[in-house]
């Protein structure tokens, strides 16, 4: 009996270290729960932050995709106006240094 009763303390005394560990773990995991409820409420906060960014770009794509086609058609117009503008160049210059073609035709014969 008293052998049952020694063997019986050992195993209550590995059992108590075995909570106290389990204990241990548990108060652990309690932070790490804590640490995660938190870092998941900022991870929600963050997801709202970046849709309502999101939404902004979209509407910022949305008001280019209307802009392009008015640029496109500046940029062709400044194109039209330089080709009309080299070509008024070109005569004024033949008309200064070509001066005898007043001679045979109008003010400017080009």
């Amino acid at each position: 009996m008293a052998d049952v009763m020694v063997e019986m303390n050992q195993n209550m005394s590995s059992m108590t270290a075995g909570v106290s560990r389990m204990s241990y773990d548990v108060n652990s995991m309690k932070t790490s729960v804590a640490l995660m409820g938190e870092n998941i409420s900022v991870m929600a906060t963050n997801v709202g932050n970046m849709e309502e960014n999101l939404v902004s770009m979209g509407n910022s794509v949305e008001i280019m995709s209307y802009s392009i086609p008015a640029m496109t058609s500046a940029v062709v117009d400044m194109s039209a106006n330089l080709n009309r503008m080299s070509h008024d160049i070109l005569l004024g210059v033949y008309a200064f240094t070509q001066p005898m073609s007043y001679m045979w035709g109008s003010a400017f014969p080009m």
